[in-house]
């Protein structure tokens, strides 16, 4: 006879146990001998099945106990017949077994239908088991996200990201991948997902949960359980009924959250209280509607509005008389350009003469390039009768908004009637009278201009006024010069990146409202520091297309000269720019303007300084390095300064110019072709690069022979070479054999002709031989004050030259070439070696910590100048370089016109080789370097095969041709000196220097603006080349920007001269700080020039009879020392004669000036000392 379960015993609870702890202890036991947990294999069969047997037992216990009536049932059987059953200790029998088989049958005569139960199926032990672990094992099989998570996780972050860009797009992907798992999980149960995984993982996890029921104290018992195996490959899986709940909780959610999402960006687009859609009167004639939206209004008047505004085909019919020939066909063409469309890509730089007839203002979550969401939505019948629309292709709210916003046009159609847009006004708040208009139809876009701008700015809205043709055309007529005025239709618009400083293209008006970074901009950006982060953008607008002027001739004037502004290195970015490496006082004049501000400060005042007859941009126009991503809004910062004083301008591309902008080499030299007096071009498309080309400088206007009389080449140095290995460090770019190729042939088209040049004076005196004549207004009081000066100079100069005859001294003063570089305050080279003083311009960058590129950066550079110093050593050994005879007016030649090559990064030649020795035993060199080397690593030959191949006269014996290339061994197909006398370099900032190597002059132009890296002991400044006597002769200097003239040279002068011209290089010095100039400055000028310079004494100091120095004049004469003293140790020549004053202040001076560099005692003149002021000369000591 079967035994009757003991449930409570198999548990090991107590009868009286509450259900927590019935399920405890099921867990408990469930755990200890749960099959999974014995290792799989044959040996282990037999424990396998007693586990199982066991496991059964359990689940039966658990699941009669757990039920309060089930339980109930149970208790009575148990304690109605515990007396009939045979106690056991066997508690494997079950309740089931005894109520089927033969147990019933046995006892079926000792109870009735009533008393048994309904069910005699047993209970499944892994259901059972299941249901109680559900929640602990759900944490452990959810490891991994199955198809549709991912799936859901892509799909709402593309849907998050169109509906609030990143922030969405992250929130969309978290919502997605939830909804995803549920819809995996979908219809299965977790311990369903549980038997399915390996033996090995159904271990580790049986021991994880009975870390959890157990403690860890308690695992003494569980210690044969597999572990180390990998269980993270399950799916995760919800029951159907948590399932469905789940889902329901989550999509509201997801839906909550859109709403959110969407109500936001609503609240962000929405103005503020500002209606739309219905017409506001604002005088007796003038009407405003929002575009967007038609309202039934009362009144005629205000219909008609309506009317005109959403009614293309009505648009403009009043006042129309239909038997007028306003409309006939041959009024057509003075609307649109020869060849324009209405469906056309926008291009400023287009000449379209077709007006607007509507606007609107869209905002774009993706970029237009991408996927076009912007375009406003039109019919394909309202784009027939209307026209369609076309983007003005500049974002608006470019690095100020959230998301992108473009504005859109409609051109006027062949034969349309429709009213052409005439004006345009932003407002920030209602439109009132004063505001627009007293008459016309003003019509405002409903979406405002500052849509999407974060932190969010008061709306701004566009008004458009629309007039009617037939009021054009009559004003047109009614003009002399067939313009309407006011009334011209508006034809193109442009957006500008920046603030005041930024000009509209010509023909451009700019609306003085900004858009963003105005005055009601609390995060403007400014034009200088510290003034928030928004770049601003402004409106600009065009009613005609304006004639640019001729390109101009390049000529000389009629003496023979030519003036050329070289501006190297600008580096400007669309905003006020980065102050760099400036001394505390510049640096804060700079701060407050902003860097490119202060620039074209500089600039004009260079510009109306020297009054160039060209102005050449030497490479690195944009500063590039993230800073320059709109190149119009760069470009449109310097150009304009030039070509409003009426000087051709022209540029060559630096390594920066292509940098992280919108527009390559190829489209900005487009912009600059349609700028007036440009006069570059890109040159052949088959030789590399973009700007090869060459432009030449004539005879004076009106002489009998046009002829080319100086030759300008320009070429691409391009910027970096091509990196095979992405972690490689770039190299700087050579230029290429197919443009020495290019060169060569061009140079071979030079026509020579008999030099020096002589102008035909009959021909030209009656004609105005300038390109252009400036008023020189402003500066005629500062010459003329001047001129008193200039005249005492001109007298010491023949004075010193008199006495050079008396004395012997012919030939004794060293070539034209000057030693002083004008940076006084560096009292070596090393410590010139300031940040940013690199070649390695990319480790200049405004982003990141710079300290180890500059420390980088000083070793590099002293490194360099030693290297200087050993290639600059020994010139007093070595013979004089000698140079082939040339033209002279003693010796006339026919040789080919002289030229400068404009090339941004230096040839190796310009750090490699030996500078050229005067006859005098010095180095021919001005000037000074205190970075290192910028040239590129590769010679590609442009020097051998370019520079030094082609000379100026053709070659006396039969040979080669003179285009022919040549390989610098054989016979040369040209001979004489080398036609390029000149190659002109930017790049460097910190180089500023001339030399002169093997006959040509390498001449470096310094770092100009304050935007670009530098030192603070490195004064700014711009190099000049006046050519003169028709292209003979080249001298050059840099003015800085304190305006003083540094560095001037005559680069072609002894070395070519005739037998009878010698030119000697004069110092001119004044003394320093003496008392007397203190007694003058503090009893001031009347009272001294009355009594004071009478007497020698006041009591308190002495200045007579022989004023001596003062202690800030002894220490200005030794900075002036230390200055020589360190052009010295680069072989700059000292005087070797020294003038001087008899007077004790200018001795003094001389003394502490040249004490321990010159070799020769001063020789004093009687007649050197001062003729300003009074009652001063007449004593010495």
């Amino acid at each position: 006879m079967a035994s009757f379960p003991d449930y409570y015993a198999i548990l090991e609870v107590q009868e009286s146990a509450s259900f927590e702890q019935i399920k405890t202890a099921y867990k408990r036991k469930s755990l200890q001998c749960h099959p999974d947990r014995v290792p799989a294999g044959a040996a282990n069969d037999a424990r396998r099945r007693a586990a199982t047997v066991e496991f059964q037992a359990v689940a039966d216990a658990y699941f009669e106990l757990s039920d309060p009536s089930r339980r109930k049932a149970y208790d009575e059987l148990r304690r109605a017949n515990q007396s009939r059953w045979t106690d056991s200790s066997d508690q494997s029998g079950n309740f089931w077994n005894y109520f089927g088989g033969g147990a019933q049958q046995q006892q079926e005569d000792q109870y009735d239908e009533a008393t048994e139960p309904e069910d005699f199926e047993r209970p499944d032990p892994e259901h059972v088991f299941g249901n109680v672990f559900e929640e602990l094992l759900r944490p452990e099989v959810n490891r991994i996200l199955p198809i549709w998570t991912w799936g859901g996780a892509a799909s709402g972050a593309v849907l998050g990201f169109i509906t609030a860009n990143l922030p969405g797009a992250a929130v969309g992907a978290f919502a997605g991948s939830r909804l995803g798992a549920i819809r995996d999980a979908k219809g299965k149960a977790v311990y369903t997902v549980f038997k399915d995984l390996p033996q090995t993982d159904k271990a580790r996890i049986l021991a994880e949960l009975a870390k959890q029921v157990f403690g860890m104290s308690g695992l003494s018992g569980l210690a044969g359980a597999a572990t180390g195996s990998r269980y993270a490959g399950s799916a995760i899986m919800l029951s159907p009924s948590s399932s469905r709940t789940l889902v329901r909780v989550a999509f509201l959610l997801f839906v909550a959250l859109l709403a959110s999402l969407l109500t936001a960006r609503y609240k962000l687009e929405a103005p503020h209280d500002h209606p739309y859609g219905k017409p506001v009167t604002l005088g007796h004639q003038a009407w405003q509607v929002a575009f967007s939206k038609s309202a039934a209004v009362e009144g005629g008047e205000a219909t008609k509005v309506d009317a005109k505004v959403d009614g293309a085909e009505d648009t403009g019919t009043e006042g129309y008389d239909a038997q007028s020939d306003l409309w006939d066909e041959d009024d057509w063409g003075s609307w649109t350009s020869s060849g324009s469309s209405n469906k056309v890509e926008w291009d400023p730089l287009r000449a379209d003469a077709t007006p607007f007839t509507e606007l609107q203002v869209k905002t774009c979550v993706l970029s237009p390039g991408v996927y076009d969401m912007c375009s406003p939505a039109s019919s394909a019948k309202e784009d027939a009768t209307r026209g369609e629309w076309v983007r003005i292709d500049k974002d608006v709210n470019r690095r100020v908004g959230v998301y992108y916003l473009y504005i859109y046009a409609r051109r006027l159609l062949p034969g349309s009637k429709a009213n052409v847009i005439t004006d345009i006004r932003l407002l920030n708040h209602s439109a009132q009278i004063s505001d627009l208009s007293e008459d016309g139809l003003w019509v405002e876009v409903s979406a405002s201009l500052r849509e999407g701008v974060w932190p969010r700015m008061t709306p701004l809205f566009m008004h458009y006024k629309l007039t009617s043709q037939a009021d054009v055309r009559q004003a047109r007529r009614a003009s002399k010069d067939n313009d309407a005025g006011a009334l011209e239709p508006i034809t193109e618009l442009d957006v500008l990146y920046g603030s005041d400083e930024v000009s509209p293209l010509p023909g451009f008006t700019k609306i003085e409202t900004p858009i963003t970074g105005g005055l009601d901009d609390e995060n403007r950006v400014g034009n200088g520091y510290g003034k928030g982060t928004r770049i601003g953008a402004s409106l600009a607008y065009r009613r005609k297309s304006t004639t640019l002027p001729t390109v101009p001739t390049l000529r000389f004037s009629a003496v023979g000269k030519y003036k050329i502004l070289q501006v190297a290195d600008l580096h400007f970015s669309v905003g006020p720019g980065e102050c760099r490496d400036l001394d505390p006082q510049h640096e804060q004049e700079c701060k407050d303007i902003g860097a490119d501000g202060y620039s074209l400060k500089w600039l004009e005042t260079a510009l109306d300084e020297t009054e160039p007859d060209l102005v050449v941009f030497s490479g690195d126009q944009l500063n590039g390095q993230k800073t320059s991503w709109d190149a119009q809004s760069v470009i449109m910062k310097f150009a304009p300064l030039v070509y409003r004083r009426k000087i051709p301008w022209t540029i060559i591309f630096g390594n920066h110019d292509e940098e992280d902008t919108d527009l390559d080499h190829e489209k900005q030299m487009n912009l600059m072709r349609h700028l007036p007096l440009f006069i570059g071009e890109s040159g052949p498309t088959a030789v590399s690069g973009v700007g090869n080309y060459v432009r030449s400088i004539r005879s004076p206007e009106g002489s009998l022979d046009d002829r080319p009389l100086f030759t300008m080449y320009f070429l691409d140095s391009h910027a970096t070479v091509k990196k095979v290995n992405p972690w490689a460090k770039s190299e700087y770019d050579y230029i290429k054999a197919d443009q020495i190729n290019w060169f060569r042939g061009r140079s071979a088209q030079i026509h020579s002709y008999t030099r020096p040049y002589s102008v035909d004076a009959q021909s030209s005196s009656s004609n105005n031989l300038r390109i252009r004549r400036r008023s020189r207004t402003a500066r005629s009081a500062k010459r003329q004050a001047d001129s008193d000066d200039a005249k005492w100079t001109e007298a010491a100069v023949d004075e010193l030259k008199s006495l050079e005859k008396e004395f012997g001294l012919d030939g004794a003063l060293n070539p034209a070439v000057e030693p002083d570089d004008g940076s006084s305050v560096v009292n070596d080279p090393e410590a010139a070696g300031e940040k940013g003083a690199t070649f390695d311009e990319e480790a200049t960058a405004t982003e990141g910590d710079q300290s180890e590129d500059a420390t980088t950066a000083e070793v590099s550079s002293a490194k360099y100048l030693e290297e200087e110093d050993e290639l600059l050593a020994g010139a007093a050994d070595m013979e004089p370089t000698v140079l082939p005879a040339g033209p002279t007016r003693a010796n006339p030649m026919q040789a080919k016109p002289n030229a400068i090559v404009w090339q941004h990064i230096p040839l190796p030649q310009a750090y490699s080789a030996a500078v050229d020795v005067s006859s005098s035993g010095k180095r021919l060199r001005i000037g000074s370097r205190y970075e290192g080397n910028g040239a590129p690593r590769h010679d590609s030959g442009f020097w051998q095969q370019g520079i030094l191949a082609q000379k100026e006269i053709p070659a006396s014996a039969d040979g080669a041709p003179i285009d022919a290339f040549w390989d610098g061994e054989g016979t040369s197909p040209t001979e004489g000196r080398p036609e390029v006398k000149v190659l002109a370099h930017g790049h460097c900032h910190l180089t500023s220097d001339c030399r002169r190597i093997q006959g040509v002059w390498v001449c470096f132009g310094g770092g100009s603006t304050y935007s670009g890296y530098g030192s603070p002991a490195f004064t700014r400044r711009m190099r000049v080349f006046e050519i003169s006597d028709f292209g003979e002769t080249i001298s050059t200097y840099q003015l800085t920007d304190e305006r003083k003239r540094i560095n001037e040279a005559v680069l072609r002068l002894n070395d070519e001269s005739d037998g009878d011209t010698v030119f000697k290089v004069l110092f001119l010095g004044r003394h320093g700080q003496g008392w007397h100039n203190v007694a003058e400055q503090h009893y001031g000028s009347p009272e001294w020039n009355r009594y004071w310079s009478k007497v020698n004494t006041d009591g308190n100091m002495t200045w007579g009879p022989d004023a001596q120095l003062t202690p800030l004049g002894e220490d200005q004469a030794r900075r002036v020392h230390r200055a020589w003293k360190r052009e010295t140790l680069a072989n700059a020549p000292v005087p070797p004669v020294l003038y001087t004053s008899p007077l004790s202040r200018a001795a003094s001076t001389c003394e502490i000036t040249y004490g321990g560099l010159a070799d020769s005692r001063p020789v004093f003149m009687e007649e050197l000392r001062e003729t300003i002021g009074l009652d001063l000369d007449a004593s010495k000591r």
